[in-house]
């Protein structure tokens, strides 16, 4: 696990872990009117369980062209070394999105909120460290870059083009596992629970 070791990863998984400790933050200091529609909106989504009117072809593309978005984000701002610090703030707005989700859907179903959090944000955790890799070849692609550019050194930059293309083709289909078990089993498994 050479890449977990290596202080960009631990710096990018240091950076979620404080949007996280964001996201609570501001969960707890939100107004009562957005908590408020926060409950409306998952009560919501509840009842469209119970009455089984998801699309879930639409819904899996949805979360796809979502998921695939954020992605190519990251993917092009590796590319571009000059706008790659954009990247750890990407992962700070996901740990923020992360543990807002996760304090959200606690506070509106109280104890049941925990299972629900865990069966609904499975495939976001497995989104998340797909995000935290991708963001990793980014970088690395960016600091690989500036290092060339800067010592005008030809480096072989379709080998290592090549190779973080196919990194970012794999993502994509990680991520599209994800969505398939998001709106599959996930949601048939918080149908049955709920």
């Amino acid at each position: 696990m050479k890449i977990i070791n290596n202080k960009i990863f631990k710096t990018l998984l240091i950076l979620f872990v404080f949007g996280c400790l964001l996201g609570i933050i501001s969960f707890i200091f939100c107004s009562s009117d957005v908590k408020y529609n926060i409950t409306n909106n998952a009560k919501e989504y509840v009842g469209l369980l119970d009455t089984s009117k998801i699309n879930y072809a639409e819904t899996m593309f949805l979360s796809f062209k979502y998921s695939a978005s954020y992605g190519l984000y990251i993917f092009i701002l590796g590319i571009l070394f000059v706008f790659s610090f954009i990247i750890p703030l990407l992962i700070i707005f996901k740990g923020i999105l992360f543990s807002f989700s996760v304090f959200s859907i606690i506070y509106v179903f109280n104890i049941k909120g925990v299972l629900y959090a865990l069966i609904l944000m499975f495939p976001y955790v497995i989104n998340m460290i797909l995000y935290l890799l991708l963001s990793y070849y980014s970088i690395n692609l960016s600091i690989r870059l500036y290092k060339a550019f800067k010592n005008d050194k030809l480096i072989n930059i379709r080998t290592f083009f090549k190779k973080y293309l196919y990194i970012y083709l794999i993502f994509n289909l990680f991520l599209l596992i994800s969505s398939l078990i998001e709106t599959f089993i996930s949601s048939n498994i918080l149908k049955f629970v709920v």
